[in-house]
C-alpha cells in the first residue's frame, strides 16, 4: 500500500530530531544529503519541543489505527456511504466517524 508520507515507526533522533529508519528515496526536500546527516535515517521533523515528540512519533500508528477501526465499522454496519438513519445511527458515532474520516483524508493529502 503506497502512503503519501515516510512509513513508521518514527522515532527519536539526534538532537530534537524525529527520524525514521525507512529510506526515502524520493524525499523532494532534503534530498539524499539529509539522510548522511541523520546517520542513515530519514528526518520526519527537526528541532520538535518536548511535549510534542510522543504525538508526531505516534503519527503513523494512530493514522494506520484510524484507519482499520473506521473499515471495521463501516464493514459492521454495511457500507462506507451510511447515512444516519441509514442504520439507526446515533447521531454522534455518525459525527464522529466523519470526523476520523475526515482526519484520515487529511493525513493522506486528500484536503485542501
Amino acid at each position: 500500500m503506497s502512503v503519501p508520507h515516510t512509513p513508521g515507526p518514527w522515532r527519536d533522533g539526534s538532537g530534537s530530531a524525529i527520524v525514521s529508519d525507512h529510506p526515502d528515496d524520493d524525499d523532494e526536500v532534503l534530498g539524499p544529503d539529509s539522510q548522511k546527516f541523520y546517520d542513515g535515517k530519514v528526518l520526519i521533523a527537526e528541532s520538535v519541543a518536548p511535549k510534542n515528540r510522543p504525538l508526531i512519533k505516534a503519527a503513523p500508528k494512530l493514522l494506520a489505527a484510524c484507519k482499520r477501526l473506521v473499515s471495521a465499522i463501516m464493514t459492521e454496519q454495511g457500507g462506507a456511504d451510511l447515512l444516519p438513519v441509514d442504520k439507526e445511527w446515533d447521531p454522534e458515532h455518525f459525527r464522529v466517524i466523519q470526523e476520523a474520516k475526515a482526519a484520515i483524508a487529511e493525513a493522506d493529502g486528500k484536503t485542501p
